[in-house]
């Protein structure tokens, strides 16, 4: 709790100072913006450990990390990285780049999910 208390507090403090400076200097406006985005994920890093319990349980339980952690990691960064991305391209006033990363974002998570699926499909199979 108290993490994201001090994460709303950062953000709008550097919104606050973001539309003050964007006014005179929309370059240094969008760089607070990219640092206080990294601030905050980095603010963020220890919760990654309860995902990390999550896969290290999908890896006992199947005894298969490469295919099932693989990719449930790698969507979950796919994801964050898209979203973020995004909204720093729509607040650049750039809405297509940000629909282009968006559905870019779409494509590399379906890809990178298609193993997943092939296994459960197979594992389907096997059952029936």
């Amino acid at each position: 709790m108290e993490v994201i208390a001090k994460t709303v507090a950062a953000a709008l403090a550097a919104t606050v100072l973001g539309l003050l400076i964007k006014q005179k200097n929309p370059e240094l406006a969008m760089l607070l913006s990219l640092s206080t985005v990294l601030l905050i994920l980095l603010s963020t890093l220890p919760f990654l450990n309860d995902f990390r319990e999550l896969l290290a349980t999908v890896n006992q339980i199947s005894g298969r990390q490469e295919i099932y952690a693989g990719p449930l990691m790698k969507c979950f960064a796919l994801s964050l990285l898209t979203k973020i991305s995004a909204e720093l391209c729509t607040e650049a006033s750039n809405r297509a780049a940000a629909a282009a990363v968006e559905m870019a974002g779409t494509l590399c998570a379906v890809s990178m999910i298609i193993p997943l699926m092939t296994s459960i499909l197979k594992l389907i199979g096997d059952l029936v």
